[in-house]
């Protein structure tokens, strides 16, 4: 079963969304596999790499910001197959609007499990844009709102966590949280801000090693 999307941080961790843990609650982080390797998600070249351990950030609420969790790896992933996330340090306050980014996930376009890893151009916009023009109420300090430019899809089912990326400065700027409806076109769509939770990744990456 596919749940969400994910950003390789190093060989031993990953970044990903916490709502994609309120499904199934009871689960232990063992039972949670990440898929790595290969641009598609059955190939040979894809491995399977078990979850030691997980933590969501502490003032996560859904619709209410903070949409972010961590995942330590049982086992490290082979450092040769693998593009390391670079993250994006800027200024904590200042939203970037009008940013051209790519999300990268494998979101289910129909039934069943996704096949192949894909990509969605984004562009990111200011709040009152997103409250006025498009009626987007829940936008917290803690998010970034990013409209869906070309395609035949925006993001879908099974995009959840997956990363928003910088076209040009190839960084990591935020992971996908919610939308109205899946997969629709021209529409918004809420990601969390990496930048305001960069100490609290790098806190937890240190407590969990």
């Amino acid at each position: 079963m596919h749940l969400c999307g994910a950003t390789i941080l190093d060989a031993n961790f990953v970044l990903t969304a916490a709502h994609c843990f309120l499904k199934y609650p009871k689960l232990k982080p063992k039972n949670y596999l990440v898929a790595a390797g290969s641009n598609r998600l059955f190939n040979a070249k894809t491995k399977r790499f078990r979850v030691s351990s997980l933590r969501k950030h502490p003032n996560f609420k859904p619709l209410k910001g903070h949409d972010i969790a961590l995942l330590k790896l049982a086992t490290p992933i082979p450092i040769d197959n693998i593009r390391f996330a670079a993250l994006d340090f800027r200024d904590t306050t200042r939203k970037p609007s009008n940013v051209n980014t790519l999300l990268v996930g494998w979101g289910r376009t129909k039934p069943g499990i996704p096949k192949n890893l894909e990509t969605v151009s984004f562009r990111t916009i200011k709040d009152d844009m997103c409250f006025v023009d498009h009626r987007f109420k829940f936008l917290t300090h803690s998010e970034i709102c990013a409209i869906h430019t070309t395609g035949v899809r925006g993001a879908c089912d099974g995009d959840s966590g997956a990363p928003l990326v910088d076209v040009n400065k190839h960084k990591l700027v935020g992971l996908l949280s919610y939308s109205r409806k899946p997969c629709e076109v021209h529409k918004v769509y809420a990601f969390t801000r990496i930048s305001p939770h960069v100490s609290w990744i790098k806190e937890q990456m240190r407590i969990m090693q």
